[in-house]
């Protein structure tokens, strides 16, 4: 296959299971590897080096056992760059396998080092793959597409509650008031970003929305933040609220 360089990007002192750091566990069992010199840990990076990140890579890999969504994915296919993840959790739903990129199941090393090798010595996939996850990424995954999908949702969990007929739904009239609950709001957050985005759209058309979240970075976002049920619930935004978002349902400890 020639010469492969390696970048791992992530934070490296989460322990694992048995108690120990993958990173450490890794570079021990390898530490002989004449190939270990071309794998290179950059621990956490800022929104700047991730980006050149994608740009700089040719093929991204993310293989996850788990993943609500796969944001990553869509961020490497925003440049350009085929990607291989797993066939688990929300990655089907973003990576259409052999058109966008590669799906492998879960855990199956084998089959991931196949995948890898297959773009590797075939450059012309390489790049036709790419073509197609920038298209698709344009199609379905801007900030706009997303919060234009998200939309006709919240539009209709409000007709529900109030029992309304669709002619007089706010869509035609008023703006709706819409409460976001986040655990976190933070600038080097995939998650984080993706809800900032949706929430800076829906400003954008007249929506009066407000974010309920117990930390937040994001200068642009006007926010509660919040230790207590309290915090939120009696806040005069959220008892006038129309719909209320729970993102991922990431406040279960307060329910």
């Amino acid at each position: 296959v020639g010469c492969v360089w390696v970048r791992v990007i992530g934070d490296t002192r989460i322990r694992n299971a048995a108690g120990s750091y993958d990173k450490d566990d890794f570079l021990a069992r390898h530490q002989q590897a004449e190939w270990l010199a071309r794998v290179i840990f950059e621990g956490r990076v800022d929104d700047t080096a991730l980006l050149q990140a994608y740009a700089d890579c040719d093929i991204f890999v993310a293989p996850s056992l788990f993943e609500s969504f796969g944001l990553v994915f869509v961020e490497a296919m925003r440049q350009g760059k085929p990607v291989i993840g797993c066939e688990a959790g929300g990655m089907p739903e973003v990576i259409d396998k052999d058109r966008t990129g590669l799906l492998v199941p879960p855990g199956d090393s084998a089959s991931l080092q196949a995948a890898i090798e297959r773009l590797l010595r075939e450059p012309a996939l390489r790049a036709q793959m790419g073509v197609a996850a920038l298209q698709s990424y344009q199609q379905r995954f801007t900030a706009q597409r997303m919060a234009l999908n998200s939309l006709p949702l919240y539009l209709l969990a409000w007709r529900r509650h109030q029992k309304i007929h669709l002619a007089t739904a706010p869509a035609g009239g008023r703006p709706l008031r819409i409460s976001y609950l986040s655990a976190t709001c933070k600038r080097h957050d995939a998650i984080s970003n993706a809800v900032v985005q949706e929430i800076r759209w829906l400003r954008s058309q007249g929506h009066h929305v407000h974010l309920y979240t117990h930390s937040c970075n994001q200068d642009d976002v006007a926010y509660t933040r919040v230790k207590t049920v309290g915090d939120f619930c009696l806040h005069e935004h959220f008892q006038r609220s129309d719909l209320v978002v729970c993102h991922f349902a990431i406040y279960f400890e307060l329910l």
